[in-house]
C-alpha cells in the first residue's frame, strides 16, 4: 500500500506527524485516507493510525508499549476528540506548569481543546497503551445532531455551533458496546477499502453509542446540579495548584473547599467530572510524581523525601510509592542519574 497521506488536513499536518514518527513498511489503508506509523523515540514500540474516515471523522488507533517513562508533546488542533483507553494509563497536562490529569484505564471522555492551549503527555515504563481516539469537526457533529444539539452538554452543543472557545472535557462510561467496538478497531486484519469501511461502521457506532451516554447523563437532574461554568473552572484549577504548593501538608477537603469557596460535596463532584480523578487520588499522584522527581534528581535521603510529601513515616512512604508506580523508592535511586 501506499504511504501517502495529506498534507494539511483538517485533523493534522503531515509534517508535524512526521516530525514524531515515520509511515510503516506495511500500510493496511488506501493511499490519502490513513497511514501507519512507528515512533520515532525508540522507548516507544508498536503502532498508531491515523485514518481520515469522511469529511470531519477520523479515528486515532493506538497500540503501543513504553520501555522507559515518556514525555510525549502532542501536536494538536481545536478538534473535539473522543479518547477511549482500553489500557496502559497515563498523565496528561493540558496548558503547561506542572499539573498533570490521570488517564486510567478502562476510561473515556470528550475532550476539546483550544489551538492556544498546549497538550503533552507522560506515559510510563512497563504501560502498554491501547486506545481509541474518534475526531470530530464542528460540522460534522452539527450535520449528524441538528435539532438535538439541545440534548448534549451545553460546551459540546457550543462547539458543534461553532461558539465554544475555551477547554472542557467531558467523561464518558465506557459502556460494554463502547469497549467491544474499541477492541474490534484494533484488532481489524482488513485491508484497504474494506479496512477504512469496518473503521468508519464502528466509529460511527462508538459516536452515537458516546452522544447517547452524553445525552443520559446531562438530564440527570444530579448532572443539572453540577454542572461547570467558566467560574468553576477557575476555581478548581486553583485548587489544583493549591494542592501542589506545600505537600509536606495535608489538606482537608472542607479547608480545600473554603479556600477556594466552594461547597465541599459540590467541589469533589466537579473536580472528578473535570479533571478524570478524585481530589484525593490526584493528591496522591502529585506527591508520588513530585517524589520521584526528589529521587532521580537528587542525592537527598529517603527520609527526607518522606516527610517532604507528608509522610512522617519512611516506612508508609515506601508502601504508598510501591503501590503507585510498581518499584521502591530505593530502586528509582539507583537507576538515577545521580548515581
Amino acid at each position: 500500500m501506499s504511504t501517502t497521506f495529506p498534507e494539511n488536513s483538517w485533523l493534522l499536518d503531515r509534517d508535524e506527524l512526521l516530525a514524531l514518527y515515520k509511515p510503516d513498511v506495511e500500510q493496511p489503508f488506501p493511499p490519502n485516507c490513513g497511514i501507519r506509523v512507528l515512533s520515532n523515540n525508540p522507548s516507544i514500540g508498536g503502532y498508531r493510525e491515523f485514518v481520515l474516515l469522511e469529511e470531519g471523522l477520523a479515528v486515532i488507533s493506538s497500540d503501543v508499549q513504553y520501555s522507559e517513562q515518556v514525555k510525549i508533546e502532542h501536536p494538536d488542533r481545536p478538534i473535539v476528540k473522543f479518547h477511549f483507553r482500553l489500557t496502559g494509563g497515563s498523565s496528561i497536562n493540558v496548558g503547561g506548569g506542572n499539573t498533570f490529569s490521570r488517564v486510567a484505564d478502562q476510561a473515556g471522555g470528550a475532550l476539546f481543546i483550544p489551538s492556544a492551549v498546549s497538550k503533552s503527555e507522560v506515559a510510563f515504563a512497563g504501560k502498554h497503551e491501547q486506545s481509541i481516539t474518534i475526531a470530530c469537526s464542528a460540522q460534522w457533529l452539527m450535520r449528524q445532531i441538528g435539532a438535538e444539539l439541545d440534548l448534549l452538554p451545553d460546551s459540546l452543543a457550543a462547539y458543534a455551533r461553532g461558539e465554544q472557545k475555551e477547554f472542557f472535557y467531558l467523561p464518558i462510561t465506557m459502556r460494554t458496546g463502547i469497549s467491544q467496538a474499541a477492541l474490534a478497531l484494533l484488532s481489524c486484519e482488513l485491508s484497504g477499502q474494506a479496512r477504512r469501511m469496518f473503521f468508519l461502521s464502528k466509529a460511527i457506532e462508538i459516536m452515537s453509542l458516546s452522544i447517547d451516554v452524553l445525552m443520559s447523563e446531562r438530564n440527570k437532574p444530579e448532572h443539572l446540579e453540577h454542572r461547570i461554568s467558566k467560574l468553576d473552572y477557575e476555581q478548581l484549577r486553583e485548587l489544583r495548584r493549591r494542592i501542589q504548593t506545600d505537600f509536606s501538608v495535608t489538606l482537608k477537603v472542607g479547608d480545600l473547599a473554603d479556600q477556594i469557596g466552594m461547597n465541599a460535596s459540590r467541589m469533589m463532584v466537579l473536580f472528578k467530572r473535570l479533571f478524570g480523578e478524585s481530589v484525593f487520588d490526584f493528591s496522591q499522584r502529585s506527591r508520588m510524581e513530585f517524589a520521584a522527581k526528589l529521587l532521580e534528581a537528587t542525592d537527598r535521603p529517603i527520609t527526607e523525601i518522606a516527610f517532604d510529601v507528608g509522610y512522617d513515616y519512611p516506612s508508609n512512604f515506601t508502601t504508598a510509592f510501591k503501590r503507585h508506580f510498581g518499584v521502591s523508592p530505593k530502586a528509582v535511586r539507583q537507576v538515577s542519574p545521580q548515581k
